[in-house]
């Protein structure tokens, strides 16, 4: 990878991490910073299955990215960030 594409590769990074810490700011709390995985509890579904419905979200706003090619609102450029934060290798 060259100096460039490093540089260029740590810009995004840097703008994942804006993100994650205005969402985690707007939709955790501090004590408990995973309480906004937890809500899919109060409807009978465990933490897990919720957030794999709203990873399933997310892409279901790409695929339509693809067949598109457009996106009509910022949000959905902030779902692809967020995928990749989400995401563990």
């Amino acid at each position: 990878m060259s100096s460039t594409q490093s540089e260029r590769f740590n810009e995004i990074l840097n703008v994942i991490k804006k993100l994650h810490d205005a969402k985690r700011h707007d939709y955790g709390a501090e004590e408990d910073v995973f309480a906004n995985f937890r809500l899919s509890e109060l409807a009978g579904i465990p933490a897990w299955q919720g957030s794999v419905i709203r990873m399933g979200d997310k892409y279901a706003r790409i695929s339509n990215f693809i067949k598109k090619g457009d996106f009509n609102c910022m949000k959905k450029k902030c779902s692809i960030l967020m995928l990749k934060t989400l995401k563990k290798d």
